[in-house]
């Protein structure tokens, strides 16, 4: 009998060889794995990209919120401003009436001067006096408005130009964030509305501001300050009683060219729609290479998978937050609102079915391309 060396080769049999099955099922193992990694690696993708996506809106809708709270407060600052302004000028204005009032009445007892009213003469010298200060008085207080007229015209126009600025700025501040600050995660960027055209503000063409802001102050300063345009004479007691009649006269003359600024009749309630800002960031994420790894799997057959990461697609799309800007503090008057600066930011917890988003997109269907299968889903989401 021969002997079998090492070089010689054993027989196989081909129905009973298994050399090598596990190797067919590790084919099939490790194609599924490849697929399982594609697959989780899409699915944190499109986590990420949607995480970005929605960072990308919710610091959009808060700095355009922020701009607009600015605003406000910059509108608040030229109220300021503005009264401060008409305060100098009413109460110049009145010291120059309190002063010729001291000069009428002066002047009307000097007039019986004579042997049958010896004491009246002793108001000549008063009147002298009084109607020389009276020039004076009248003269500055001239000057005067017409430099605060100057001003409280260009503030006003500085304030229109705040209210019809600010939606601007806002709206090109979002779009900046969608197509620069987060590209290329983001393609595009909108505020919304997009029909606001200036801030909830409006000229004051009523008295309000004169009488509370302007003429207290005219009541206070003019009795102290007549004295340094004016000698004190038992006429000037009288001069600052009866100019004290004309002062309300005086300070709502400011209010006559509503160069204030006040809330409009819509915003008047904190909270509304008037004071909401709503950002929307589009995007495009890129799966199409986890989709060819998912289909080795599958063995090209990834029909599954696809529709799958068309959703993903989808909601990854589009993103969107909402912020809105308040008037912090517990005055209800809302009159009141534009004379502090107390207007702050926040962001807002809201469902996108509120603002009608979904309905749009939903009745938009095909036309709308792959943003029209979101409208059916599009209502439940929950921002914040």
């Amino acid at each position: 009998m021969r002997l079998k060396t090492h070089q010689e080769a054993p027989q196989r049999d081909l129905v009973h060889d298994q050399w090598g099955a596990t190797m067919v099922m590790g084919v099939f193992i490790a194609a599924l794995l490849v697929g399982m990694i594609y697959y989780v690696w899409g699915i944190g993708d499109a986590i990420m990209h949607r995480e970005r996506m929605q960072d990308a809106s919710d610091t959009a809708a808060f700095s355009a919120a922020v701009i607009h709270a600015r605003g406000m407060n910059m509108l608040a600052l030229l109220n300021m401003i503005m009264a401060a302004l008409a305060v100098v000028a009413a109460t110049m204005a009145t010291i120059a009436s309190m002063i010729g009032w001291a000069f009428a009445l002066a002047s009307f007892v000097c007039a019986f001067c004579g042997p049958w009213c010896g004491s009246c003469c002793s108001a000549c010298p008063y009147a002298i006096r009084h109607g020389i200060e009276y020039d004076r008085a009248s003269s500055m207080a001239d000057r005067v408005d017409s430099i605060v007229e100057g001003l409280m015209r260009g503030l006003r126009a500085y304030a229109v130009g705040i209210r019809y600025g600010v939606p601007i700025a806002a709206q090109a501040k979002v779009v900046a964030y969608g197509v620069d600050v987060y590209s290329p995660v983001t393609d595009f960027g909108v505020m919304a509305p997009p029909t606001r055209l200036q801030l909830p503000a409006q000229d004051d063409e009523t008295d309000w501001p004169c009488n509370e802001k302007v003429l207290p102050w005219v009541r206070l300063f003019s009795p102290i300050f007549v004295w340094i345009f004016g000698s004190p004479s038992p006429y000037m007691a009288g001069g600052v009683g009866l100019g004290m009649l004309e002062a309300p006269g005086h300070a709502r003359r400011w209010c006559q060219d509503g160069y204030f600024q006040r809330i409009t009749d819509a915003a008047q309630t904190m909270g509304n729609d008037e004071y909401q800002v709503q950002a929307y960031m589009i995007g495009s994420p890129d799966f199409e290479w986890t989709q060819r790894g998912v289909a080795v799997a599958a063995w090209g057959q990834g029909e599954d998978a696809g529709r799958t990461y068309t959703n993903l697609a989808q909601m990854g799309r589009v993103s969107f937050a909402q912020a809105e800007f308040f008037y912090d503090d517990d005055e209800t008057d809302w009159e009141e609102w534009l004379w502090h600066m107390n207007w702050r930011a926040r962001l807002r917890r809201w469902r996108l079915e509120a603002s009608g988003a979904g309905g749009v997109l939903g009745a938009c269907g095909a036309a709308c391309g792959p943003l029209g299968s979101l409208g059916s889903a599009i209502n439940d989401v929950v921002a914040h």
